[in-house]
């Protein structure tokens, strides 16, 4: 009864889901909105629902609280058999919700709750009444401070008017009964994000300019993991969790944060772009501790002689991003002390950057006609730049609109990859 109410049947869902492949069954199942954010289109996530039919006013068994862990369980096992394969369809309403984050190595939030009728034997009241349990369960975890871990199960327990949902049911009317299931969802969706409020404080994070996000992430990875995910949008804005019952932890992870990502705290279900633009403008120009440093773009030549159409060496290594050197024939137009990475233009394209491990100042020679026409060979400066590994941008390249104009150029980790994104294409 309650099921036909709630949750999607049985048979429209894929196999694996509501029919577990252990043999478990899930009483309700449904997508509906996620918790984190409220404008995102398609951000759906799964709810996973029990009903128990205890005496009125009693608690869940242990039993029933494991047995409804494993249900989520299975669920994110059956997401990530899809997606770590390949497989998902965009198409479809269950395949196309990601529960992991790759970049932050996160899972999002998958609500699961009990549901257990009560009448109030004084009124006999029919009215439509659906409230938190007096005594909820505990929080399942593996790890102190984690709430986007998948080992982190949440689990509500609500009470709903039993004369109520009878009511509904025995009057069989489709319109009514539509209305009270986008009714119910939403309470059961909002009550989850007061429970979530009340245990955690939530944060947006942006990295700053010269941050690689991702590389940072990796480099602190017992530090954010678990505590960050990324449901929004801008696939650049990530969330931050931070458990309320560790200040002191919660205090220092901030700070770190703070030097390197702009950080502003933020109310579920809010988007965090106007107050993280707002920090930006305040903080201005910025130097962080780990950030990427400045990036030199350089022109690799194809040719040593043009009419010859020979190829280089140089040219050869950098095409299949072996190279350990560039000869730099044009002076840099900025400050090189902060150049850590070199951007090789070849064929008026960028697709990759390489660590740099010392640049010299050195001369090489040119041949110039004179006033008379002579033909001179004279010394020009040039920059020797020796390099290190390579680390590509994406998977293809971006062509540089008047890339011989970005010889010599500096730039932020962000121009550049905005610079690339802008002109990415196969």
């Amino acid at each position: 009864m309650i099921d036909e109410l709630i949750g999607i049947p049985h048979e429209q869902l894929p196999a694996g889901l509501a029919d577990q492949y252990d043999g478990k069954i899930v009483d309700h199942f449904y997508t509906y909105a996620g918790l984190l954010i409220d404008d995102k289109v398609d951000d759906d996530i799964y709810y996973i629902g029990d009903s128990k039919y205890y005496k009125i006013g009693n608690s869940l068994g242990t039993e029933s609280i494991y047995k409804q862990r494993t249900y989520a369980r299975n669920v994110i096992q059956w997401n990530l058999d899809i997606w770590l394969n390949g497989k998902a369809n965009m198409d479809n309403q269950f395949e196309r919700i990601q529960l992991f984050d790759e970049v932050t190595e996160g899972y999002n939030i998958i609500p699961n709750f009990f549901i257990s009728a009560t009448i109030d034997k004084e009124t006999l009241s029919y009215d439509d009444r659906t409230e938190p349990h007096p005594k909820q369960p505990p929080v399942s975890r593996q790890f102190k401070n984690r709430l986007y871990d998948r080992d982190t199960l949440l689990l509500s327990h609500y009470d709903v008017n039993f004369l109520f949902v009878l009511s509904l049911y025995a009057r069989n009317r489709a319109a009514a009964k539509s209305a009270w299931r986008e009714s119910v969802r939403a309470k059961f969706r909002i009550a989850i994000q007061q429970m979530l409020k009340e245990k955690f404080d939530f944060y947006a994070l942006a990295a700053h300019p010269d941050v690689d996000a991702s590389t940072y992430f990796k480099a602190h990875f017992q530090d954010t993991l678990g505590k960050t995910f990324r449901p929004y949008e801008n696939q650049n804005i990530f969330s931050l969790a931070l458990d309320k019952s560790f200040p002191q932890d919660n205090k220092n992870l901030l700070a770190a944060l703070a030097e390197n990502f702009y950080v502003v705290s933020v109310d579920l279900g809010e988007d965090p772009s106007s107050s993280l633009e707002v920090q930006r403008a305040e903080k201005g120009s910025i130097d962080s501790p780990h950030g990427m440093g400045k990036f030199l773009f350089g022109v690799v030549n194809k040719y040593a002689n043009p009419k010859e159409k020979k190829t280089t060496a140089e040219y050869e290594s950098f095409r299949e991003h072996r190279a350990t050197s560039l000869v730099m024939r044009n002076m840099p137009g900025g400050d090189i002390t902060k150049v850590k990475f070199l951007i090789p233009m070849l064929d008026g394209g960028i697709s990759g950057y390489y660590a740099v491990e010392g640049i010299s100042f050195g001369s090489r020679k040119q041949d110039i006609t004179d006033d008379s026409g002579n033909t001179i060979r004279v010394s020009m400066p040039c920059l020797n730049i020796k390099l290190g590994e390579y680390y590509p941008l994406g998977d293809y390249s971006a062509e540089v609109p008047n890339y011989r104009n970005w010889n010599g150029q500096i730039h932020t980790f962000e121009e550049v990859m905005n610079l690339y994104k802008q002109h990415s294409k196969k």
